[in-house]
């Protein structure tokens, strides 16, 4: 007893370390791909959003720079117009300046003899030197000390420059050429001061990126961090601004380091004339990757509480296993000597359960097994063979309305007579193949194969419902099938197979006829006999499916039908009128008359009023 408690403990004891292991491997490798994975799409996010963010602020700074261009040369041409060298503005300004009060300082500027920079015409905004408390006088020696980036503007290009530091006030100073010598000089510029309220606007803070605008010589002109513009701070220093500045394209993304931060930053090129203007968004790259740590975190402690509640549960659970198992290797050694009646109870609603409930259903299975061997070897139809399982067939018979199908090979004695034996039955094999396939896709039932001939049922031992379109749908198929068939033949060894098919619908006896050793399924009545005679008047009518007045009855509005001559059959006392099926009404292609179908097969095209044979050996009579 000691032996066999340390075995089941320590078959627990594995279960608790393997599942433990797997969970822990299986958790460390998800934490891992998830992190990683989390981690790669969110640099990839964060770089996209940074080159959306660089491109709407650099589409709106153009957009501004040209409307301030613009301006600027419409109140330029105000300025001249006036014909005054100076115009200072209070509450009556002009109307140019009604619609651009962020200029707020412009002159018109031209060089002398000597070379020396000239204010020839001066715009100044009165209200905003008083509001801002900026001397006017110190913005007219300003402009002596930014000469280097104003004469820029007399080469025909365009300039813009940080002032702030000078005025300790955000502004923006805009140099743009404005009357033209030739190709590469100016006569005349613009210098504008503007105000930086709009821009800075345009470049908010959000809660994770950083957008801000530089010069082509990396100094900052606007950045949502004021003492940054306040101080004109150069970056040209960082990696990000050398990709910006030597990169031909007008855009990219760059990892950089900037004072021991690592940021992901993504760069857009403004153009201009001589000039360009860079909008930068960067995120801090551990602000970005903060939701990654916390999602690692989170994943960390759940893993861990997962696993201890893993290992628990399997310690309790694993004493449940034994017994079970144990019991089962019992069962199976009863099954294993022919026992089929042993059953086990499942103690609970688990895999082990699960698995007690499918033995028992596998040892009634054999037992069920033993039982339909011997069905199977007394039917050939799968649809029997199945009601024959499940004892829905009895000894004896029953009355059914059923649709019956026979068909037969023209001149089969003669063809196999030129071939041998085997040859007889590979092409009988190779025919019976597909024809007994139109059987099966129809819901048909092969009832017996009589030497070349066929005998199939509808409606028997299940019905359908449509059970006459079936099989009429079968022997059209059989039509198209033949048709194949027979385009590989021609020879003596592979002649041209021509048949007739019969249909007849009506009430039969259907049942187990046999022994109580070798049964057969199958059906007897008038309406099998005339299905019979029906398929032997194909021949003297030279047509390939004829089918009763009574099958006629039932699907005259689904199929193109042509009505033959009268028949008497032996054994009935009326006449029988049969039809022709040429073929569905619905069909896209294939006959629509007698005639188109006697061309489509291959038959001899008669006038069916010269038809009088007397039927074979008196089993019908053709009547005028």
């Amino acid at each position: 007893m000691e032996k066999q408690k340390r075995v089941i403990f320590s078959v627990g004891l594995k279960l608790i370390f393997i599942i433990s292991l797997i969970f822990t491997l299986s958790f460390t490798v998800m934490i891992y791909l998830a992190t990683t994975l989390f981690k790669k799409d969110m640099t990839a996010f964060i770089e996209n959003n940074n080159h959306k963010i660089s491109i709407a602020t650099s589409q709106s700074t153009e957009i501004y720079v040209k409307n301030i261009i613009e301006k600027g040369y419409i109140a330029a041409g105000n300025l001249i117009a006036s014909k005054k060298t100076e115009i200072e503005t209070s509450s009556e300004n002009p109307l140019f300046l009604s619609q651009n009060d962020d200029i707020i300082y412009m002159a018109l500027i031209e060089k002398n003899s000597e070379g020396v920079l000239v204010n020839k015409r001066t715009f100044t905004s009165t209200e905003f030197f008083g509001e801002s408390g900026i001397d006017r006088e110190k913005v007219e020696s300003f402009s002596d000390t930014l000469s280097s980036d104003i004469e820029s503007a007399f080469n025909l290009n365009v300039n813009m420059f940080n002032p702030s530091p000078e005025f300790g006030y955000p502004l923006t100073g805009l140099a743009i050429p404005y009357r033209v010598i030739d190709e590469k000089n100016a006569q005349s510029i613009l210098f504008m001061l503007i105000k930086t309220g709009t821009l800075q606007n345009i470049v908010q803070m959000n809660d994770i990126t950083t957008t801000y605008i530089v010069s082509d010589k990396g100094v900052v002109l606007i950045h949502p961090d004021m003492p940054e513009v306040l101080a004109a701070a150069d970056i040209s220093s960082l990696s990000i601004y050398e990709d910006f500045h030597k990169n031909p394209l007008d855009n990219g993304q760059k990892r950089y380091d900037e004072n021991g931060v690592l940021k992901i930053g993504s760069y857009q090129r403004i153009n201009f004339s001589g000039f360009a203007l860079g909008v930068i968004t960067t995120v801090t790259q551990d602000r970005a990757f903060d939701a990654v740590i916390r999602l690692q975190r989170r994943n960390i402690m759940t893993a861990i509480i997962i696993i201890t509640a893993v290992i628990m549960f399997i310690y309790f659970y694993s004493k449940t296993i034994t017994t079970p198992v144990r019991n089962l290797v019992r069962a199976t050694k009863q099954v294993e000597k022919g026992n089929y009646q042993i059953s086990l109870k499942p103690l609970f609603n688990d895999e082990i359960g699960m698995l007690a409930r499918a033995f028992n259903n596998m040892s009634q299975g054999l037992e069920e097994r033993e039982r339909i061997k011997d069905a199977f070897g007394k039917f050939v139809n799968p649809e029997i063979a199945e009601r024959v399982t499940k004892e829905q067939l009895t000894l004896g018979g029953e009355m059914k309305n059923a649709a019956v199908f026979f068909s037969d090979i023209r001149s089969f004695t003669a063809i196999s007579e030129k071939l041998h034996p085997e040859k007889v039955v590979e092409f009988l094999n190779e025919y019976m193949t597909l024809m007994v396939d139109c059987i099966d896709q129809t819901h048909g039932v092969v009832d017996k194969f009589i030497g070349d001939a066929i005998m199939a049922l509808w409606g028997t031992p299940v019905s359908r419902g449509n059970d006459t379109e079936n099989a009429i749908n079968a022997a059209l198929m059989m039509r198209l099938y033949l048709k194949e068939f027979n385009k590989t033949r021609g020879s003596d060894e592979k002649p041209v197979i021509r048949i007739g098919c019969g249909i007849n619908t009506g009430p039969l006896i259907a049942g187990q006829i046999g022994s109580a050793n070798r049964m057969e399924y199958t059906v007897i009545g008038d309406t099998v006999n005339l299905a019979s005679r029906i398929e032997a008047l194909n021949k003297p009518f030279q047509t390939d499916i004829l089918i009763s007045e009574a099958s006629y009855n039932l699907v005259k509005d689904i199929f193109i039908f042509e009505p033959m001559k009268k028949i008497t059959v032996k054994g009935k006392t009326q006449p029988q009128q049969i039809y022709a099926v040429i073929n569905r009404k619905d069909a896209p292609d294939g006959p629509r008359n007698l005639s188109e179908l006697r061309h489509y097969m291959g038959l001899e095209d008669i006038d069916i009023n010269l038809v009088d044979s007397e039927g074979n050996e008196e089993k019908f009579k053709i009547l005028d």
